[in-house]
């Protein structure tokens, strides 16, 4: 059946850093193109997760064009009619490991310097004195300026609309443990708590020197490695969650 098309898809998980390759792979057959369906129903795939060899050994039995993700990666080919993509290398060994492109997730402080984008957060309503309404206030200014002189940290984004008044009703703030991103920093640091360190001191520098008062609670939750292609998709500010 020239239509039927089998996807083994690598499945990811997501740890408090970022996402985490399985080496497991869902299978499912597709039919593609404008002809019906066979009136034969077609083979149901497997319900548990499996490794890349058995995967592809299902694939074949299925169809003659196998088309395979890999976490993160292009799609290979793997069936007995190349597809456009590459093909496979069955011989890789997938296990539990951080997907092509975000091992920087894992490097210790030990490692030498790379560069980092850091997205900054601070608590939410400490975030609504920067700006409001699309405009930076008094504060929100001197922080940035204060930012952009702090030397070893270089500013690339600052919010310019704060906590946009959604956790404020009247007077009351009622979820006061909130954090919202307000900057995306550029700096140098060996390992992933070491810039997280580097980005959280840098903040509370230029706040002291803004003469923000009382001094806000600063932190980090997502960091990318300058440059990759984690970093393209994902350090700015306005993102929901990861995207791999």
């Amino acid at each position: 059946m020239a239509n039927l098309v089998a996807h083994l898809v690598e499945q990811c998980e997501v740890d408090g850093r970022g996402p985490v390759a399985t080496g497991l792979f869902s299978c499912d057959l597709y039919w593609v193109g404008d002809e019906p369906l066979p009136p034969d129903p077609v083979q149901s795939p497997p319900e548990d997760l499996v490794p890349l060899d058995e995967a592809v050994a299902w694939g074949r039995a299925h169809s003659e064009r196998v088309a395979v993700r890999i976490a993160c990666e292009d799609y290979f080919s793997a069936g007995a009619v190349p597809l456009p993509d590459p093909p496979v290398d069955e011989s890789r060994v997938l296990g539990r490991r951080r997907p092509t492109g975000w091992e920087f997730l894992d490097r210790p402080d030990s490692e030498a310097p790379i560069s980092w984008d850091v997205i900054l957060d601070v608590d939410t309503r400490s975030a609504g004195m920067l700006a409001t309404g699309g405009t930076r206030t008094d504060l929100g200014e001197r922080w940035r300026a204060a930012l952009e002189d702090s030397g070893p940290c270089g500013l690339v984004e600052m919010t310019d609309t704060g906590a946009d008044g959604q956790i404020q009703a009247g007077d009351r703030w009622f979820t006061m443990s909130a954090m919202t991103p307000v900057a995306v920093l550029r700096l140098e640091a060996g390992g992933y708590e070491g810039a997280i360190r580097a980005a959280v001191a840098a903040a509370g520098r230029a706040a002291a020197t803004a003469g923000w008062e009382p001094a806000p609670a600063f932190s980090v939750e997502h960091l990318f490695a300058t440059a990759s292609h984690a970093a393209r998709r994902n350090a700015r500010l306005g993102n929901h969650g990861i995207l791999f």
